[in-house]
């Protein structure tokens, strides 16, 4: 639904025991410049104060959007049912995601709309800058966990499509994308668990839509130690190791076919071994593809 030529926006924010940061991410929400915005908020059972600050803060700031859906649970079902209930609650041409812990910029979505609108693209995918718990600013090294996708971004589409065979090359707080990508993948797949963006842009991909770098700042995103994808120590967690695995197993080593693509193949095949055991890491050393990451990691 359009308002004097602006498309309808939906902003989707996941919460679950995020009273620390939500009335800051509703806010970051509520002073966009672009006015035709849904808000759908999903809680998944928090067990703190959450669903009564976002009730007092509707109360107080619902009526600045163009629509309010606001959804809980009795239960706890975990993220990415979290998720899909929020996807299948929105109704707006364009689909954007948000952390209840992350903010916007206050230009991000009208900044959104316009890029698509004069790429004429279906995806794209902005910068974002780092925070702390605390709101602290970070500066994360180029190559680390969260950064050099905007590099390879610069890919072609065919590029970008055996790069997404490989790994994830899009975080998906970044992602912007159109209905008609919602429609065609179903969103990001919560049979994976914490894979889900990875299967996300590798169904986007082949679906044939190229994901478009938006070289701008217009998110900020809250790096947490301790989360769902990251352990303490910052390296991925046994819960994620366990979705990626899963994901290779059920999709990728079966629909890329080791005649057509033996090199990518193996490649992955070796890296689902390693992940799951350490012993496997040998293999290693008889992947050519793993040789290159090393030389060349973008």
């Amino acid at each position: 639904m359009e308002t004097n030529g602006n498309p309808l926006v939906s902003v989707r924010i996941l919460t679950y025991n995020a009273s620390k940061y939500i009335i800051e991410t509703l806010d970051s929400v509520y002073h966009q410049t672009y006015d035709n915005i849904e808000l759908v908020i999903s809680d998944d059972c928090s067990k703190d104060n959450t669903v009564d600050l976002c009730n007092r803060w509707l109360e107080q700031h619902g009526t600045r959007f163009a629509k309010v859906v606001f959804l809980t649970t009795s239960v706890n079902t975990g993220v990415c049912a979290n998720s899909k209930r929020s996807l299948e609650a929105t109704t707006g041409d364009w689909i954007k995601g948000l952390g209840g812990d992350d903010c916007f910029y206050p230009q991000a979505i009208e900044e959104y709309v316009r890029f698509v609108q004069e790429q004429k693209c279906e995806i794209c995918a902005a910068k974002m800058s780092y925070m702390d718990d605390e709101g602290k600013d970070l500066v994360l090294e180029l190559g680390g966990t969260y950064d050099a996708y905007m590099l390879r971004l610069q890919s072609s589409y065919k590029k970008q499509f055996r790069l997404a065979k490989q790994k994830i090359i899009v975080p998906g707080p970044v992602l912007f994308y159109s209905r008609k990508v919602f429609e065609a993948t179903g969103g990001p797949d919560a049979n994976y668990g914490t894979a889900d963006e990875w299967s996300f842009l590798y169904k986007t991909l082949k679906n044939g839509f190229r994901v478009y770098p938006l070289d701008k700042v217009l998110i900020k995103y809250r790096v947490r130690s301790g989360s769902l994808t990251r352990s303490n120590n910052g390296k991925l967690s046994q819960a994620s190791i366990d979705s990626n695995r899963r994901f290779m197993k059920e999709v990728l080593l079966k629909e890329i076919s080791p005649l057509k693509e033996p090199l990518l193949w193996w490649h992955l095949y070796v890296k689902y071994r390693r992940w799951g055991s350490s012993k496997a890491k040998i293999l290693s050393l008889v992947d050519p593809l793993w040789y290159i990451e090393k030389i060349k990691p973008i």
